[in-house]
């Protein structure tokens, strides 16, 4: 299979088109393989490529006992054409691998940051994802994603081992937990509708939530400054901050203003068959970087909310977060902010207007 993809990327790129990302797949790992892909699509091969390889390790998993069985208990097949009851059991153990490693891929894009996410936060984001739904990784799913990420050099900042436990985002304090917030969710957001039903309503929804979501947490009585830090928000001035760090300002409160971007459900199925409706919902704020001599950047900060309806448990199961505070994070993206600047090509701001262009400038 690997073989194969890798001669449809190859096919591709000798027809005159760029070289796909296929060609990356089978590719022998190497723990500098990251850290040496600088350029825009080389990581995108790096990360497929380790994605590729933890399928492959979970597939071999799933059928080391056909092996056996296939071989006389050596794992190793005699020479010659596979009997047809083989092949069949191999490639439905396939399809099933394949459409959980897809779905699974998919699913963690909810666990995301919502601004400046990095190849560790899409395995940390994995590995939540499986762990909500399937506590028990018999076939060790979360296992051969953690040893393919790290056979390629994939850093997971924030964690110090590469294990399940620790790279599984954390759940919110108690203490950070706005009061009131499950009750006002249960009342008051819109999810009658699904993935099948008009994607018009489905917007309109969604924008609808935002807005009543949005006028909740603006009240100080329902959020407070200290909660707001741990959702990576400034609802108060900090103290190094400069009169102008955050000229966007609420007008009740003369706070600094955060944007609501999306509340929407996510409907899982858990292992027990039971239907899960979490829901999602997306919350930035912009933070101006006074640049001496040049035009100011923006850093924007923020999390991803992962909201729970029942009455039972805590309404924020994980609160996702780049704190618009983040120093180490400000300064990134004032260097990225300059290298835009540097790279104004005749158009004008290129670069600087365009940052997906400026992404994949070689």
């Amino acid at each position: 299979m690997a073989n194969l993809a890798r001669q449809f990327g190859q096919a591709i790129k000798q027809i005159g088109q760029r070289g796909a990302l296929r060609s990356a797949i089978g590719t022998p790992p190497s723990r500098d393989e990251y850290a040496n892909a600088a350029e825009p699509h080389a990581r995108g091969r790096v990360l497929l490529a380790a994605v590729f390889d933890a399928f492959l390790k979970i597939y071999d998993r799933r059928t080391r006992d056909l092996m056996r069985l296939a071989s006389g208990g050596s794992g190793i097949l005699q020479p010659g054409a596979l009997h047809p009851d083989l092949v069949g059991r191999l490639a439905e153990a396939a399809t099933k691998s394949a459409q959980h490693v897809l779905k699974l891929s998919i699913r963690a894009l909810d666990y995301m940051p919502p601004v400046d996410p990095r190849f560790g936060d899409f395995l940390r984001a994995l590995i939540t994802a499986d762990s909500d739904l399937v506590p028990n990784d018999k076939f060790g799913y979360r296992i051969a994603f953690i040893e393919a990420f790290g056979a390629r050099g994939i850093p997971a900042d924030g964690v110090r081992t590469l294990s399940p436990e620790s790279l599984r985002w954390q759940t919110l304090q108690p203490d950070a937990q706005p009061q009131g917030l499950g009750k006002f969710i249960r009342k008051n957001i819109d999810l009658g509708w699904d993935v099948r039903g008009d994607r018009q309503t489905a917007w309109r929804a969604a924008r609808g939530n935002a807005a009543l979501l949005h006028q909740w947490l603006s009240d100080p009585a329902n959020f407070s400054e200290e909660q707001a830090k741990a959702f990576g928000l400034n609802r108060g001035l900090p103290p190094t901050a400069g009169p102008d760090d955050f000229p966007r300002r609420d007008k009740p409160y003369n706070r600094p203003r955060f944007e609501v971007h999306s509340v929407r459900p996510a409907r899982r199925l858990t292992e027990d068959r039971e239907m899960r409706t979490d829901i999602i919902a997306v919350i930035t704020q912009r933070r101006t970087l006074a640049i001496e001599g040049s035009p100011d950047a923006e850093f924007r900060g923020g999390c991803t909310l992962l909201l729970d309806r029942r009455e039972d448990v805590p309404a924020v199961r994980y609160c996702i977060t780049v704190p618009v505070s983040s120093t180490n994070r400000a300064q990134s993206a004032l260097q990225n902010h300059m290298a835009a600047l540097a790279a104004r090509g005749p158009y004008g701001d290129y670069g600087v207007n365009e940052p997906f262009a400026m992404l994949h400038r070689s």
